[in-house]
């Protein structure tokens, strides 16, 4: 990219979206999931943009990540009618997952069996949607599956294993691949591109990885050996892929939204 770090943050500074604070009674499921993720995408640049005013800088690629993965799953959602309902259906049964994981008592708790039964009753609705035999993607199969989940005298680590070999669950790879394909697609029409573009995403990613699932969240970022790759004239380190990252996410969501 040509502009500067600072450029790219200050056009992320100008940057937000329109979300309405009330959800329209009678909205469509696919629009409210896409508001709702809005709403999260809002919160998420005050933060990045806070964070990186306040020179934190593990803090702000951590938030840096969150924007391009939370970009991804808009895009997903965008790119058919139903995805944004197969996304909830997905992130539920991992809701639901979680609660049979955490749970020790085979849901003799009240309270937890009631949060994992609301969890299957939204599922008798859109479960069909990603069910992993494709052939099999009908309302009676789901049903069918969700009864059997309902089922008293199998234990959480079953169900949970029926679950995973029978419905498709969130990876986010699935989002994230696509996503980066259309950041390049849509800079290739502008002038100016820079061939290394999708380079620039994939290390600023890795990056993101490297401190999410290490200790180095708390050690602090000082301990680090950041990234710094030459190209052409320039190096770009973590804190400057990070910046360009969100830029690109950003912008092409405003396009994303507008087709």
């Amino acid at each position: 990219m040509t502009q500067t770090k600072n450029e790219h943050i200050e056009s992320i500074r100008g940057t937000s979206f329109d979300v309405p604070s009330a959800i329209d009674r009678g909205a469509p499921v696919a629009d409210i999931n896409i508001k709702m993720q809005l709403k999260k995408l809002n919160e998420s640049i005050k933060s990045y943009l806070l964070l990186v005013d306040n020179n934190l800088l593990t803090d702000s690629i951590l938030i840096a990540g969150h924007i391009f993965e939370t970009c991804s799953i808009i895009s997903y959602m965008k790119d058919k009618p139903d995805n944004a309902r197969k996304y909830a259906a997905k992130s539920t049964f991992k809701g639901v997952c979680d609660i049979l994981e955490f749970d020790i008592e085979n849901l003799q708790d009240e309270n937890i069996k009631l949060s994992f039964l609301e969890g299957l009753d939204y599922l008798k609705m859109v479960g069909h949607l990603i069910i992993k035999n494709k052939k099999d993607r009908k309302e009676e199969s789901n049903l069918n599956h969700i009864k059997h989940l309902e089922r008293t005298d199998i234990s959480n680590q079953d169900k949970i294993k029926y679950i995973r070999d029978n419905y498709d669950l969130p990876i986010v790879e699935d989002y994230i691949k696509p996503f980066r394909k259309k950041i390049v697609e849509l800079y290739r029409k502008k002038s100016g591109l820079d061939v290394n573009l999708d380079r620039h995403i994939v290390l600023f990613y890795a990056a993101y990885c490297r401190i999410k699932h290490s200790s180095t969240i708390l050690y602090g970022y000082k301990n680090m050996t950041p990234i710094s790759i030459e190209f052409d004239d320039s190096a770009l380190t973590d804190i400057n892929l990070a910046a360009i990252s969100v830029f690109l996410s950003l912008d092409t969501i405003k396009s994303v939204l507008n087709t």
